[in-house]
């Protein structure tokens, strides 16, 4: 049957239901008015709130009749006249509704009422009678119940009226709140916060009783299905929830099996949930087309589809779309019988079935159709055993091969979650050619391959490297080099955080004092911190080999420590610098289980020194009576704050989820550390690197405050360093920018250090430690790839 797109009668638009953002509304609106309470408790009165009231008043006397009527639509009689006209409309659920929510606005109006203040006010230059300008002493009440009463009735109506009618409400409640502000004399605080009450009434009773746009309902995808030339026999939800498409199941009265779609805004599998999972993403992948609303994803997967079925690619055959009312989208295909690839049995997943799923691939490929969703679940197998391909949500047409060799790597990950890498691999290579498969190499690492397709893997992670190894090794080449994602977001917010740190930072002191000690700076000390800063190179080299059972080479693991200066600022988290440092271990030789425990082992060893150093920062700066003089927090509120975290830890290590992740991890790392110990060579280079690195910095900090201030303690001051950088190793942004900055200059200004110098100082520091490497990080990251190192 061809494809046919329609509207669809008022009656499919009757769907009633809930929907998460009803929750966010009410929620949001709640904290906007307990604000605007405790604001108003304050008995202050804004100048811009005195400035619109008396903007208000120098409005034409006329309109204060037009002004008094429009207020009525805040009143208990406008909730007798709109539930009246919604009853007459037949919408009784609705008009019970407006009749609730706009007594919930009155009543919570006048209760805030009692317990707010009179705000009282003098506003200059008011007009009065016969155009005379006076001060006016204003008394006001918060809030402005009328302005709730209106706010409720808008909330609640709005989804009941056609699309091209729901800006009504908008307006009118806008009149009224300019009416309140005229002949009301309420403050714009008082006016604001009475429509927010309104609205979080309004969204709670949608919350409660459904609402028009929030749920499809059977009946409304039944009419629907008529409206488009299908009359069903039978019709059933089968799958629904909160988040994701609703589907339906049945038959038409002719027998032909249907499996509907229906998609909403807060449902998409390409809203904003996906969108920000693809923004987080840490490895250059090309992204999936922009769906920028339900009937444009429903439309894409219905075209996508039309085009794989016609290039001969076994797909439920796609036989109408259309749109509900209020805005869901609907796409209808005829149900294909069948059971999903991972619910078949072991000795059901034979060789021909593989191959067959293979060759599926292949004709998408050949048809320049990139499908970015094959996974395991999207693959029905039929009672001829015959694979089909579903969902084509994530679809791309005209595809590039980039995109065509993520397909086989998405395939090549799904059969192995299901028959394993041999298997999978052996199929492979029976049905495509080694040039088909090549540049799927590239995508068989953790940071390429979406969070979907990895999932399906599990806890199994190194079967990602084994099938990686797998793959290179059958077409005789070496494990793909890392690519780091580098988007223009995460440059722009590194850029723009740190323009913000050094415009904002030198603020904390007197500029003119500032510029005088950049010009008074004694630079040879920035030579020393120079070779300080590089000096962590080397000794993070040190602690990788110590970490590492095996040789490895000095001057290509230094080289990777700088290269990674590059990567880990220009990717979330630092995950860069640890994925490089996986490929490079991966490379010499290591096998993943044991390049993630070595990795697993520097960091922890990292914590254990920085740990250690801080813990003597805490007494050097305690004898150097810093501590002193800022006293610490005693009594029980420490105790509870203790206990507190107690509990905390001791129920999230005693849960299944603390004992899994959390302590045997720390078990297994504890164990390696324990062993390191044994080694002197290993335990040397492990500890001392991690020291090398955290006492560099701090020597590249106290040379650069040497510079511009020659008197200050040297050994706080080392002390501040290790203290700050574990302060602000929480921060989430790239390199922590802006909590490194603010903990060193707030504790070098603590020691004593002007506060000028201490600026001028930590913003000299990270340029030398953190902005200047990137440069030859770069350098050295494009030669290590050159060189096939990474």
């Amino acid at each position: 049957m061809a494809l046919a797109s329609s509207p669809v009668a008022d009656r499919a638009g009757a769907a009633l239901g809930r929907h998460p953002r009803d929750l966010a509304r009410v929620l949001g609106a709640a904290a906007i008015v307990t604000v605007a309470f405790l604001v108003a408790r304050t008995h202050r009165v804004d100048p811009l709130e005195a400035a619109l009231y008396r903007d208000a008043q120098n409005l034409p006397a006329w309109l204060a009749p037009i002004s008094r009527t429009v207020s009525v639509g805040g009143s208990v009689l406008s909730i007798a006249v709109v539930a009246g006209i919604a009853f007459l409309a037949h919408q009784i659920r609705g008009a019970l509704k407006l009749v609730a929510a706009g007594t919930a606005g009155w009543v919570a109006g006048d209760l805030l009422t009692v317990f707010a203040p009179t705000r009282v006010v003098t506003v200059a230059n008011v007009t009065v009678q016969h155009g005379f300008r006076h001060s006016v002493v204003l008394h006001t009440t918060f809030p402005a119940d009328h302005m709730a009463v209106a706010g409720a009735l808008a909330t609640v109506v709005t989804p009941y009226l056609p699309r091209i009618l729901r800006f009504v409400p908008a307006v009118l409640l806008a009149l009224v709140a300019v009416s309140q502000t005229y002949t009301g004399h309420h403050l714009a605080l008082d006016v604001a916060t009475g429509a927010f009450i309104g609205f979080g009434i309004g969204s709670f009773f949608h919350l409660v009783w459904g609402a028009p746009g929030r749920a499809s309902s059977t009946t409304a995808v039944e009419a629907a299905l008529r409206t488009g030339g299908f009359e069903p026999a039978e019709l059933r939800p089968v799958i629904g929830g909160l988040f994701g498409p609703r589907i339906f199941e049945g038959c038409t009265c002719s027998g032909t099996p249907l499996l509907v779609e229906v998609v909403r805004r807060g449902q998409r599998r390409a809203g904003w949930t996906y969108r920000l999972r693809r923004l987080l993403a840490s490895l250059e992948v090309e992204d999936e087309p922009r769906l920028s609303s339900p009937s444009h994803e429903v439309e894409h997967e219905a075209y996508a589809s039309l085009l794989a079925e016609r290039s001969g690619v076994r797909t439920p055959p796609v036989l109408m779309t259309t749109e509900l009312g209020h805005g869901p989208a609907l796409l209808v295909r005829e149900k294909v019988k069948g059971r999903r690839l991972p619910q078949l049995a072991p000795h059901e997943l034979d060789d021909g079935l593989l191959d067959e799923i293979w060759h599926q691939v292949l004709m998408l490929g050949d048809a320049r159709i990139a499908h970015h969703e094959l996974t395991a679940n999207n693959v029905l197998v039929d009672d001829k055993n015959d694979p089909w391909i579903l969902d084509f949500t994530f679809s791309r047409t005209g595809a590039t091969e980039t995109r065509l060799a993520q397909d086989v790597a998405e395939m090549l990950i799904s059969l192995t979650s299901v028959v394993g890498v041999q298997r999978a691999v052996d199929s492979a290579f029976r049905t495509l050619t080694a040039d088909r498969v090549r540049p799927a190499v590239t995508y068989l690492q953790p940071l390429a391959v979406p969070a979907r397709i990895r999932d399906q893997i599990g806890g199994q992670r190194w079967l990602l490297a084994d099938l990686s190894n797998e793959v290179a090794g059958r077409l005789g080449q070496q494990r793909p080099s890392f690519r780091p994602r580098i988007r223009a977001t995460t440059i722009l917010t590194l850029v723009v955080g740190g323009g913000a740190v050094y415009l904002l930072l030198p603020q904390l002191g007197t500029l003119p004092r500032l510029l005088t000690a950049l010009r008074q700076a004694d630079y040879w000390w920035l030579v020393v911190a120079f070779a300080a800063s590089a000096l962590t190179f080397p000794a993070s080299a040190a602690s990788y080999i110590g970490s590492v059972p095996r040789h490895l080479p000095w001057g290509r693991t230094t080289l990777v420590q700088v290269a990674s200066a590059f990567t880990s600022r220009l990717t979330p988290g630092g995950v860069g610098g640890m994925g490089l440092n996986l490929i490079f271990l991966e490379s010499e030789g290591s096998a993943r289980a044991e390049a993630v425990g070595s990795i697993a082992l520097n960091q922890a060893a990292s914590v254990v020194v920085h740990a250690a150093l801080f813990f003597i920062a805490v007494g050097v700066l305690g004898l150097s009576g810093v501590v002193g003089r800022h006293p610490l927090p005693t009594g029980w509120p420490v105790l509870v704050v203790v206990a507190g975290v107690l509990v905390a830890a001791g129920a999230l290590l005693g849960s299944p989820f603390g004992r899994r992740r959390v302590l045997a991890p720390s078990v297994r790392v504890g164990r390696e550390l324990a062993r390191a110990l044994r080694s002197p060579r290993q335990a040397l280079g492990l500890f001392g690197g991690a020291a090398g690195v955290t006492l560099g910095n701090a020597v590249a900090l106290v040379t650069c405050l040497a510079a511009f201030d020659p008197h200050f303690p040297v050994l706080s001051a080392l002390a501040v360093y290790v203290g700050g950088s574990a302060i602000a190793s929480p921060a989430p942004t790239p390199g922590k920018l802006g909590a490194v900055e603010a903990a060193l200059v707030a504790g070098l200004t603590g020691i004593g250090v002007h506060s000028e110098p201490a600026v001028a100082a930590v913003l000299t520091f990270r340029l030398i430690s953190f902005w200047i490497p990137i440069v030859p990080g770069l350098a050295v990251f494009r030669y290590l790839q050159h060189r096939r190192i990474v």
